[in-house]
């Protein structure tokens, strides 16, 4: 809500989230314990899916808070609504989206789409795995 500009006035409000098990639902939940809530306990979690519906339901009224990316911060900026905490800024770890296929899809595909899953796997390899960087040209 725009009004909402500290933490400790979430306590006893209705956040909108996209749907239980996702990244927003691990971010919305990390940030309100960040914040000093307990999301089972303090504040009432509804599934109401992608952002535009999210923010559809704030303006109702129907919810008071939610969780965004990066990208979407420009949008309820222009809308007033507050940021009260930033994940990116406290660098915590944190789950990112993923590549999911079959074995044998992979082992067939050629192309392009062998090309993204080679160089998604080539980064999870360096991310996971350091001491496997190759030392930069400069």
């Amino acid at each position: 809500m725009p009004g909402i500009k500290r933490a400790e006035e979430l306590k006893g409000k209705i956040g909108a989230n996209q749907s239980p098990g996702t990244i927003a639902d691990f971010a919305l939940r990390v940030s309100l314990r960040k914040l000093g809530l307990d999301p089972a306990k303090d504040v009432s979690l509804r599934s109401i899916g992608v952002l535009y519906d999210r923010i559809a339901a704030m303006q109702k009224g129907i919810v008071q808070f939610t969780v965004l990316t990066e990208a979407e911060k420009p949008i309820v900026d222009k809308l007033g609504y507050s940021v009260l905490l930033d994940l990116i800024s406290l660098r915590i770890p944190f789950p990112q989206r993923g590549i999911y296929t079959m074995g044998k899809y992979h082992k067939r595909t050629t192309g392009y789409g062998a090309a993204v899953y080679a160089g998604a796997m080539s980064r999870r390899s360096i991310i996971s795995k350091p001491e496997k960087r190759k030392p930069s040209k400069s």
